[in-house]
């Protein structure tokens, strides 16, 4: 299951939303959200936007292609056959929405349709996330900075769509298309034709104005899910063939639309009114539509009961143009541009899964016949390349880059939703993540973002449970950024924040192998926290005085856990690794197999992955996105298996081959140093450059001492190890020598001045 799980919901007693209850139940196992209690179980479907239609829609199930020669066995009226819903010769499935209420949305009505049903099944989420959003403060209890809390509602935006990523894309693809078609023009008239009467399909024609609109309420206990009160009498619509009123979803009556998503469903494909298959007219007379009542035409806005069409946005109930999730949460940050931030948001997640994206998604069975879409989506990469992206829509708010957010107690919480309390959590996590992301802000808070995990670790174990998925996976992030603050000084005592660490690591494998944590979530937190625990393995637990396990207990554990990553993650046989977005995330694999300077074998492999499969997925990645960070981290991390390798050909005689390996890591180094990005990393004194030059300087100098450089690189080395020094005596405020690093420092100082 994932964090923030779209609910299927009951059918209501209020008639105003029985249909888009219905819509949602129909709609759900179509795009892998299972309906234990429906007809088909827990069985899901993964369809394609594109290809549904809203015939399957109608019956909640794939239908059979017209060449089938599937057949229902026995005397059953239905069945399930090769994964298809089949029936008798003019029969149907349970429930089947008539045509005619489907038809009743429009302009386009597949995507009216899918997306009033999305936003149905999205709206506890919909409503966590508001609620989570109105208690994320700074410390003092003043907002936190814009940026700050952008990345909050974006880190559970982001959620949502990890959580369920094919109802969440149709969702943005369904968005798009109707926000197009619900634009239209508001010319004034000329003075000379202002008496001049207008039909109802012309443009210019003056729209109603309905008092009491443009305010969110909930009549009656029935949820205003599109922003406007007012209640929907679909029983109306069915005893007069008229639609007079809302569904769940509407847009915001007032704000215009800034283009849409670009790049999202192509629109020829779209279902803009073909004829689906089963009889169900996408097209639908939009004319004869609103004839009948569609709501929104401009002669019957009163009917909508509080909601108005203002402006150039046409939007209604029954003509859908918001996503909830994302256009409706917006609206708590009080920032200028909701739109913008919404349209950049959402083009990023439609990336996801595309090659301009790291992030990688695939097709799994989480049970017999529930197919789902897994994603391992890095959030820090995806929330710091969206903020990037913001850039003037910003301008003119405060920084804050150090300011740290305000962490409730259990108490203040408890008396919410369980969504929400994980909401809290989440955006609560995110916060100190873009603080740690962020290279001046985490030296800023160094010292005191360490008590802020430690509280939210506490909030989310008191408000949650020890088993919540939200908790394991928060506790193991808490662990993580805390050993990642603490390392570098050998005399902070990292005994219990790694036991922690790796005691999450291991509950992660558990409920992911248990279908409890769903696999991306689990996978990525594996990675992340191997690789601190690998670096404590060569660093701070070689000191016989830290009380922390032994490295080679250390090893056999990493081991143990990095087989439980592959199995998480089912990396996909004979497809070549290095075209698939997998390969970009075999990384942190690939590197801690370079760590082991006493296993060739384990440094050749390491090399071998990097070369053949790590490099190349993500040298692609940079083409297209022109991002290199991942790439330099890979250069940087390779480059040191073939240092450590040309250390032992040479050492054993084999000159030659130590010639190579020396050759191929000046290579990969050179390529790294010669980056934009990169000269402007060192630029300045932070962790990244220093983390950086530890891995350049050996492979410059080994290039030198073996001849397949020349020795002005001896100088570059002598550069780069003052960036390493200088950022030692920063982060152990000045007592260099217990820097987790200190002796590589002193040996590379050492090798430095004998070449000169």
């Amino acid at each position: 299951m994932g964090l923030l799980p779209a609910e299927i919901p009951d059918i209501p007693e209020v008639r105003a939303e029985i249909v888009p209850a219905r819509l949602a139940r129909k709609l759900a196992p179509l795009f892998g959200v299972p309906w234990p209690r429906g007809p088909f179980g827990t069985r899901t479907w993964v369809c394609d936007y594109n290809k549904l239609t809203l015939s399957e829609i109608a019956r909640g199930a794939p239908m059979p292609g017209r060449r089938s020669d599937t057949a229902v066995a026995g005397e059953a009226d239905w069945a399930i056959v090769d994964r298809v819903a089949v029936t008798r010769p003019g029969g149907a499935l349970p429930n089947e929405i008539p045509n005619a209420t489907l038809n009743r949305f429009g302009p386009d009505t597949k995507a009216a349709v899918v997306l009033t049903a999305a936003n149905r099944l999205l709206d506890p989420v919909t409503d966590a996330i508001e609620t989570a959003l109105a208690r994320l403060v700074s410390a003092d209890g003043t907002p936190l900075p814009a940026r700050l809390r952008v990345v909050a509602w974006a880190a559970l935006v982001l959620e949502a769509f990890r959580t369920q990523p094919a109802l969440v894309a149709a969702a943005i693809r369904a968005r798009t298309i109707q926000r197009e078609l619900l634009v239209e023009w508001q010319l004034p008239l000329a003075e000379s034709i202002a008496a001049l009467p207008l039909t109802r399909s012309e443009v210019g024609r003056p729209q109603p104005v309905v008092e009491g609109a443009g305010s969110r309420a909930k009549d009656g206990g029935a949820a205003d899910r599109g922003g406007v009160a007012g209640a929907v009498d679909w029983g109306a619509a069915d005893r007069g063939g008229a639609d007079r009123g809302g569904v769940a979803g509407a847009a915001d009556r007032g704000v215009a639309d800034r283009g849409g998503v670009a790049g999202l469903a192509d629109r020829g494909a779209a279902d803009r009114g073909a004829a689906e298959s089963g009889g169900v007219t996408g097209a639908a007379d939009r004319g004869a539509a609103e004839r009948g009542g569609a709501a929104g035409a401009a002669d019957r806005g009163a009917a909508e009961r509080g909601g108005a069409a203002r402006g150039r946005d046409t939007a209604s109930a029954s003509r859908p143009r918001e996503l909830d999730l994302a256009d409706r949460t917006v609206r708590g940050l009080g920032v200028s541009a909701p739109d913008d931030l919404v349209d950049r948001l959402l083009r990023q997640l439609m990336a996801i899964g595309t090659r301009q994206s790291s992030s990688h998604l695939w097709l799994s069975e989480r049970a017999p016949g529930q197919l789902a879409v897994e994603a391992l989506v890095p959030p820090t990469e995806v929330l710091g390349r969206y903020v990037e992206q913001l850039g003037h829509l910003l301008d003119g708010e405060p920084d804050g880059v150090d300011v740290l957010p305000r962490v409730p107690s259990a108490t203040e919480v408890s008396g919410l939703p369980v969504l929400a309390r994980r909401a809290v959590v989440i955006g609560l996590l995110a916060v100190l993540r873009q603080v740690r992301f962020d290279v001046r802000a985490r030296e800023l808070t160094r010292a005191g973002i360490v008590p802020s995990l430690a509280q939210v670790a506490l909030l989310a174990t008191e408000s949650l449970g020890a088993d919540d998925p939200v908790t394991v996976l928060g506790r193991c992030r808490v662990a993580d950024m805390t050993v990642h603050t603490l390392r570098h000084d050998r005399r902070h005592d990292l005994a219990e924040p790694l036991a922690e660490l790796m005691s999450q690591v291991e509950r992660c494998v558990q409920l992911a192998e248990a279908g409890v944590v769903d696999r991306g979530a689990a996978a990525e937190a594996i990675s992340s926290a191997n690789v601190e625990i690998n670096i404590v393995r060569r660093t701070n637990a070689t000191d016989p005085d830290g009380k922390l396990p032994p490295p080679e207990e250390l090893d056999d554990w990493l081991q143990e856990t990095w087989a439980a990553y592959r199995r998480v993650l089912e990396p996909v046989g004979g497809e070549g690794d290095a075209e698939l977005s997998v390969g970009h995330h075999l990384h942190n694999y690939a590197s801690y197999l370079t760590t082991h300077p006493d296993r060739e074998a384990d440094l050749v492999a390491g090399v071998e992955l990097f070369a053949q499969t790590v490099i190349p997925a993500r040298q692609r990645y940079w083409q297209r996105t022109r991002s290199f960070l991942p790439l330099r981290q890979s250069l940087q991390i390779a480059s040191r298996a073939t240092t450590t390798l040309s250390g032992l050909a040479a050492g054993s005689g084999r000159a030659e081959q130590a010639r190579q390996w020396a050759g191929m890591g000046f290579d990969w180094i050179s390529r790294a140093l010669a980056e934009e990005e990169t000269v402007a990393l060192l630029a300045q004194v932070s962790e990244p450059a220093a983390h950086f030059c530890l891995l350049a300087v050996p492979a410059l100098l080994t290039a030198v001492e073996h001849g397949v450089a020349g020795a002005d690189e001896v100088a570059v080395a002598g550069r780069l190890l003052g960036i390493a020094e200088q950022w030692a005596r920063l982060v152990t405020e000045g007592d260099e020598s217990s820097y987790s690093h200190h002796d590589r420092l002193v040996g590379l100082r050492a090798r430095l001045a004998l070449l000169g």
